[in-house]
């Protein structure tokens, strides 16, 4: 998930709320310093789920993490979340989080560039391609080189 500092954003995910009452503690570690800051939210969704509690990054002014409040430095989050009753408790318990996703946190000024796609990644082969032409079950020819990007129909008329 990108989150977009000096905004709220909503964590979404399966389940429904199993303790009464019923608090969700989050805790954003940094995956490249793995320094943590941790926030409380409450469950906005139905009785029987999908968990969504929105959360403001509220960027260069200081969060109440209390009251769903925190500040991401820019970069990636790994993001766990576990229920508690507490609405003050911000010690993460030894079990598993119930919830874990990674977070992208972003200015406008320091927005990341989209990770790199190779078209040729995983299609057994190098760019560009070269097509087989078969007819009946019979090779033919060859057509190509061609861009996998782009439509490459490739019509046969015989008369």
């Amino acid at each position: 998930m990108d989150v977009e500092r000096g905004t709220s954003f909503v964590v979404m995910f399966g389940g429904c709320a199993q303790l009464t009452p019923s608090h969700f503690l989050f805790r954003f570690t940094k995956v490249d310093t793995q320094e943590s800051t941790y926030c409380i939210g409450v469950n906005s969704g139905g009785k029987y789920g999908p968990i969504l509690v929105s959360i403001a990054e509220t960027g260069e002014t200081e969060p109440d993490p209390f009251d769903a409040e925190v500040q991401l430095g820019a970069g990636d989050h790994q993001m766990d979340v576990w229920e508690q009753t507490s609405s003050s408790n911000l010690f993460p318990p030894d079990a598993d989080p119930q919830h874990s996703e990674l977070i992208r946190s972003w200015t406008n000024e320091e927005m990341p560039d989209p990770p790199y796609v190779d078209p040729c990644v995983g299609c057994g082969g190098g760019c560009p391609y070269t097509g087989i032409v078969q007819i009946n079950g019979v090779d033919v020819g060859t057509f190509g080189p061609f861009d996998p990007c782009t439509d490459n129909t490739l019509n046969i008329i015989l008369e």
